[in-house]
């Protein structure tokens, strides 16, 4: 459990009981002052895949690094932004249980990703790994700037730049997030003949002849060209 070191001391104008904190171990909240008993790091592999068949799905591997600064095992979560997704990604076997990661160990899960509905190109689309307390008191803004204090750290400069000591609290990274990146390739565009069926004629007094078409997503950035095949009957494709 959560640890202090602290003295007792009386206010001397309103003569009650404070408590000043010098050191211990702390979580739901964190404690400025104390270490954070939760610290991880998260990383998907690979972070991009691009130009993937159209039925095909998308494989990542998701680890978290337990980097607590009491040095214990601890009980994380995975979530999806689901702001960063605005296109319907489906994201297949992201645990929604807790699962304890030992000191200096790492959890990983293999995770499959397929495309939504319209979108072929999906950008950012971020996954969090957190406490659940303190993520949920960082959603409520429980508690003050000045002795509650979240941080996705990755060095010392980074807690500095957020008022945090470094030389106190070490890299305090009480939740952490990543991104992917995955992009499908297009495929062809339907084309409607719509006038045209089988049996049609042409002599050679026709030195033109108009083939009425509706291309479908004639939107579609890659659209180049529409191409038509024909034959004579009982010949071959022209």
């Amino acid at each position: 459990g959560d640890t202090y070191n602290f003295d007792i001391k009386q206010d001397n104008v309103n003569g009650t009981l404070v408590f000043e904190v010098h050191g211990g171990n702390s979580s739901c909240p964190w404690e400025y002052g104390t270490n954070a008993r939760d610290g991880l790091e998260i990383n998907i592999d690979p972070p991009n895949q691009p130009n993937l068949l159209p039925d095909s799905s998308g494989i990542y591997t998701i680890s978290v690094n337990n980097i607590s600064n009491s040095q214990e095992a601890r009980s994380y979560f995975f979530s999806l932004d689901e702001l960063s997704n605005p296109g319907g990604l489906t994201i297949n076997n992201l645990p929604s249980d807790p699962f304890i990661v030992e000191m200096d160990a790492q959890f990983t899960r293999d995770i499959t990703v397929d495309r939504g509905p319209i979108d072929e190109v999906y950008e950012d689309i971020r996954i969090l790994a957190y406490p659940a307390c303190e993520y949920e008191d960082y959603l409520s803004g429980a508690g003050s700037s000045d002795s509650y204090n979240y941080s996705m750290s990755e060095s010392a400069e980074d807690l500095s730049e957020q008022g945090l000591d470094p030389a106190l609290h070490g890299v305090i990274s009480i939740f952490d997030d990543a991104q992917l990146d995955i992009s499908w390739a297009p495929t062809c565009t339907d084309v409607e003949f719509l006038v045209l069926s089988n049996g049609w004629f042409i002599n050679q007094n026709d030195s033109l002849f108009s083939i009425p078409i509706n291309v479908l997503q004639s939107d579609q950035e890659t659209l180049d060209e529409v191409e038509c095949n024909y034959r004579t009957l009982g010949g071959s494709d022209v």
